[in-house]
Formats: structure tokens, sequence, C-alpha cells
């Protein structure tokens, strides 16, 4: 079965705009904020070019080395929204986050979580270095390797060839159902760059609110692109075990993000 782009379209933003959307926008805007402040400050405090204020949108009194571990901090616990988000987003729940995708085998996802981003950007770096189409092969058939840590507790090595097999035959209709919105996410936030400057408060907080839902928007297409194929191959396995004489099950394969 072939990628239903529209549909995945139109998934992403009702997803998004829902209850649960909307207050994983929320926590993805405060950290959004809190990382760009403390890693501008630690660049003002490391550079001594330029006057703190025109680096940072509010200079903290803390040190290059305070800075950095509080931006570490607030990285780590914006990687562990986002595996909450993708748990989400593929699940069918939407009026709120269930408790159990904030605890559910958090240490171990975590953990692969940040493997599985650094090995899929080296090959993919790689891939863009050496010729920029093996970059973006590369980049989608990766693509849901975050989603099968976070959502089927895989390790990072088995999650990129799960990925690999639910892409295979549908990387460049899944190029088509990003390019566009990220071609938007990229003028929007350059038009509000230009306007209101991020090292402005106004700026950095239109930025980090853009940028918190963009968030939300990104994983909400991500997990409606895997259901869609996810369900496509369960559907064609079923058919494959069972035969058309057993009529199969229509129901939809239930995963840890079902709740």
């Amino acid at each position: 079965m072939s990628l239903n782009i529209g549909d995945a379209l139109e998934t992403a933003v009702s997803r998004t705009t829902t209850r649960a959307g909307l207050t994983l926008a929320c926590a993805f805007f405060v950290l959004q904020l809190l990382v760009t402040l403390f890693t501008t400050n630690m660049n003002a405090a490391i550079q001594s070019v330029a006057p703190p204020g025109e680096i940072a949108p509010i200079v903290l009194p803390v040190g290059a080395l305070a800075s950095g571990v509080l931006s570490l901090v607030a990285y780590v616990l914006f990687a562990y929204i986002g595996i909450v988000a993708i748990r989400s987003m593929v699940s069918d729940v939407t009026d709120h986050v269930p408790g159990e995708f904030f605890t559910r085998n958090v240490g171990p996802a975590l953990v692969w979580w940040f493997v599985a981003s650094i090995v899929v950007g080296i090959l993919v770096t790689i891939g863009f270095v050496l010729l920029v189409v093996p970059g973006i092969y590369l980049a989608l058939g990766l693509a849901f390797t975050l989603v099968y840590v976070a959502v089927e507790d895989e390790t990072a090595f088995t999650a990129m060839q799960s990925s690999w097999d639910l892409a295979s035959g549908n990387r460049w209709r899944l190029l088509a159902t990003f390019l566009v919105p990220g071609v938007v996410y990229i003028l929007v936030a350059g038009i509000l760059g230009v306007i209101l400057p991020s090292t402005t408060v106004a700026g950095w907080v239109l930025t980090g609110l853009v940028g918190a839902v963009w968030a939300v928007f990104i994983q909400a297409l991500l997990g409606a692109c895997y259901r869609q194929l996810r369900d496509a191959a369960d559907d064609a396995g079923t058919e494959s075990d069972v035969g058309p004489a057993d009529g199969g099950d229509d129901a939809p394969h239930a995963t840890v993000a079902d709740a």
C-alpha cells in the first residue's frame, strides 16, 4: 500500500490541535525556551567579541559551565518529552496524555533515543557529504527509527532495521509528505527571524512558540505515516497468514501506545 499523503497531513493537523497535542506543545515551548536561554548564555559567557546582551535575550548571572550543564539537562528533558509525544501521537488517545507514556521503560528508551539520534545523524551526514541523494534516501529510510525506540521499545539498531523495512517502497512519498510543511516552517521561521531577532525577548518567545507547535506537528505527522504503513503491513501479513477463506481480523494492530 502506498502512503496516503493527504490523509497523513490531515491527521497530523488534527492531532496537533487536540488537547493532548496542545499540552505537549506547552511542554515543548517551555523546554525550547530553556534550551535556547541556557545555550545562548553559555555562548555569551565564552565569547568576548560582543556584549552578552547582543547574543542572549536574557543574561543569567551564571558562568559558561553552569549554563552548559543547564542546557544539557534541558536538552535531555526535551528528548524525554519527544518520547512522550511520539507515543501520544501514535496512540488513539487525544483528550489527555496518559501517565504510562511518561513512565514506561523511560530509561532504556532515552538511552537508545540518543544512540539512535547520533548514529542516524552520522549516517545521514555522510550520505549528504558523499552525494545529496544518498543522504536523503538514508534519512527517509531511517525516519521511523525513533518511533520504534519510543513506541515498540526496540534498541537503536533493531529500530533502524524496522524503520528501513517499514519505509520500503514509500521513501519518495515520505519525502513529498514532509517537504511542503518543512518549507513552510523554514519560511515562517526565517520571516520571524528578520522581523523579531531571537536576541530580543519577543523574538525569543515567538520563535519558541512556533518551534513548539512544529515539534508536535512533526511528531504527529511521523506518527500518522507510521500508523498508515504499519497497519497496511499488518493487514498484508494477516491476509497472507489467514487466507481469504478465513476472513482475518479487521481490528488495528495494538501497540504499547494504544492506551
